[in-house]
């Protein structure tokens, strides 16, 4: 199956597991609300998600604090492209209405032998 994470509403099945690798990042605050309830309306009572996105804290462009930042050129990404950089406390405070959360703490990524940090929130549906 494959659609527009916008269109999550869209899908009738049900599942146990949600897996989200460094897509959160890429949706803006004003529209992370409705994609996280549209998570949760995918999943079976009691199912489990893993949201794994960058961490403001994350050093990449020099702008390691920085919330909003803009992709340079040279990278795999388009530049150009906007992305939100979370802190963990923003992120408890997304997933609390929706989720209960397991375990959460920061990770290292690795790319391209670049490293890259984390929030890693592993949760169960409520």
């Amino acid at each position: 199956m494959q659609t527009d994470v916008a269109d999550l509403e869209k899908i009738s099945e049900k599942f146990d597991f949600v897996f989200e690798w460094a897509l959160l990042h890429h949706i803006m605050p004003e529209q992370r609300q409705k994609y996280v309830e549209n998570v949760k309306g995918i999943l079976n009572k009691g199912g489990k998600y893993l949201s794994v996105c960058f961490n403001n804290q994350n050093p990449d462009s020099g702008a390691k604090g920085e919330k909003l930042r803009t992709v340079p050129e040279g990278s795999k990404m388009p530049a150009g492209t906007i992305l939100y950089y979370s802190t963990p406390e923003e992120m408890r405070q997304l997933f609390k209405p929706c989720f209960r959360i397991i375990e959460s703490k920061l990770i290292t990524m690795t790319t391209d032998e670049k490293e890259h940090t984390g929030n890693y929130f592993f949760m169960e549906k409520i």
